[in-house]
This record gives C-alpha cells, structure tokens and sequence, in this order.
C-alpha cells in the first residue's frame, strides 16, 4: 500500500498519538493457546493464588485430625484451563468430589493411593496398608465427602465462590460435563494444583473451580498529549480496519466468479482493531450508523516501535 508519509512523518505521527509519551515497559508473555481465550490477566490469578494460598492453613488444620497425622499443603498452581473432555481423562477406578458454583459444576480430583491410605486412616486403621486404586464402598464414599467437602467449600469460599450440591462421583457419567451448568454454561475453569503431603506420601489434589471473574479495574490515565507540528496537520492519512478473513482452498479461490458470496467472521458487536498508516493504534467495535458500517474507538493505544 503507498503511504502519504515519509517514515519521519509516520515517526512524529506515532508520538502524537494519546498515550505517546507513556514509558514502555517491558514484560514477560507466556504462552498460551490462542483457540482457547483467556479471561483473567496475570494480575487476577496472582490474586487468587494469593487467597487460595492463606485458605491452605485452615485446610491442613481441619485435616490433621481425622488423618491424626500432620498435613502439608502447597499451592503448586493456578491457571485457566478448559473443562473439555475432563471427564473422559480420568483413570478408572477414581474418586473424585463434584460440586456447583451457582449452577455451574466444578471438581476436586486425587488420583492413586493416596486418597485410598487417607481414607483407611480416617476411618481407624492404624496405618495405611499395600492399597491400590479402587472403587470406594458407600461408607468410604461418605468419609471422603466429609475429608475433601470442608476443603473445597473453604478453598472456594476463600476466591469469593460458594461450593454447594457436593457429591463422590466413581465414574464418567456421576462426573459430569461442564455443558450441565445451563444456559450459562461455559467450559473456562481455574485449575488449582495442590500438593499434599501426609501420612508418609506425596500426591496432589487438582480443584476446577467455575465461575472466577476477571477483576473490574479503572482505566489507565493517558499521559498527556504532544503537540502535533503544525506542517503535518493537514497531511491525509489513511485509517483502515480490517473487517474479517477468510479460508478459502486454493481451487474454490481459482474457480471464483463475480456474483459469489465469500462469509466474513465477523459480526455486528465484535472488537476490530484500526490501523493508521499500517500501524495499529486503537481498538474498536463493528456497529452501525445512519444505516452504514461503522465503527466506535473503545481504546487507543501506543503503536510498538518500529511495527
């Protein structure tokens, strides 16, 4: 594309923009699947490791005396993950405790023996024995509820969430879905890894937990404005924004013909970004007005040197 502007214009340009004189920091990204957005920046799941992390004192407490053994637990970490397929990804036998969040299921797993020599000590062995992983008797169920309901009712309530609806599920079908939540379901869950280190073993617990929203926070002040120099005012410059993209196989794009239709994905409400001279400088939303297209500036931001 030709440009009305020589790369010193584009420059001084650039620094007129709102936000220009703002310092640029630079900061760590991690990587992360782009077909799986992310709703909490890093700021908010600092947060709630944070709060999860002073919840794990009470926790080690409440399980010291039916395990009569002394607890340590570790947060190894938080994260957004999705629930697809969770269920399925289970290894047979398992126990894990289902729950809801407002209507919306989550899950604590603990996998191997552990939980088998836990339950054994709980309910008045003297030490855990050779277990391996197997189904639980109705009794076991209910000693694991009472183990593992107390610290995720506790664990969740400590990210502002209320755990209810608590159940021992054995297999994929008591398990569940996250598509059971409703009209409202979702598959975004904050994946909590616990280590746990108790009657002479290490294992850990992996807690889901729906229904973590991103913290509402107060728009950055822009710093002020560089005056423009006067001799670039009236240059024209050209503002473009990009509608939509498709994919279209090599052969379908060889045999079109003028009167097809190629879709867009792209709808009335979604966020686009505006370029200025090739340069991406504000964020907006596709709208209408007077009956055309049109778009509203949400943000403006600084364009990244040299992009």
């Amino acid at each position: 594309m030709s440009s009305n502007l020589s790369a010193e214009e584009a420059a001084a340009l650039a620094a007129a923009l709102p936000g220009a004189n703002a310092a640029a920091k630079s900061a760590s990204v991690a990587p992360r699947q782009f077909d799986q957005p992310l709703r909490l920046s890093a700021g908010d799941l600092e947060s709630v490791r944070d709060r999860l992390r002073k919840a794990l004192k009470d926790v080690e407490r409440d399980l010291a005396a039916p395990l009569r053994s002394s607890v340590k637990l570790e947060l190894v970490d938080a994260s957004e993950v999705s629930a697809e397929g969770l269920a399925s990804a289970q290894q047979l036998p398992f126990a894990a405790l289902r729950f809801e969040v407002a209507k919306q299921p989550g899950w604590l797993t603990w996998t191997g023996k552990a939980p088998i020599d836990a339950l054994e000590v709980a309910l008045g062995a003297a030490a855990p024995g050779e277990n391996q992983p197997r189904r639980l008797s109705p009794v076991e169920q209910s000693t694991l509820l009472r183990l593992l309901g107390g610290a995720t009712k506790k664990l969740a309530a400590s990210v502002a969430l209320e755990a209810s609806t608590l159940n021992v599920a054995q297999d994929v079908e008591s398990f569940g879905s996250w598509r059971q939540g409703g009209e409202r379901a979702e598959a975004q869950r904050v994946r909590v890894v616990i280590g746990v280190q108790t009657l002479g073993s290490e294992s850990q617990w992996q807690l889901y937990l729906p229904g973590i929203t991103p913290t509402a926070r107060t728009p950055a002040k822009l710093a002020p404005q560089a005056p423009l120099p006067q001799h670039l005012g009236a240059i024209p410059v050209e503002l473009r924004v990009v509608l939509g993209s498709a994919q279209v196989p090599l052969a379908q794009l060889l045999a079109l013909e003028p009167g097809d239709v190629i879709p867009l994905d792209c709808e009335l409400g979604d966020s686009l970004i505006v370029s200025v001279e090739q340069r991406a400088c504000m964020r907006a939303q596709l709208g209408q007005s007077r009956g055309n297209l049109a778009v509203r500036i949400e943000s403006i931001q600084r364009p990244l040197p040299g992009a």
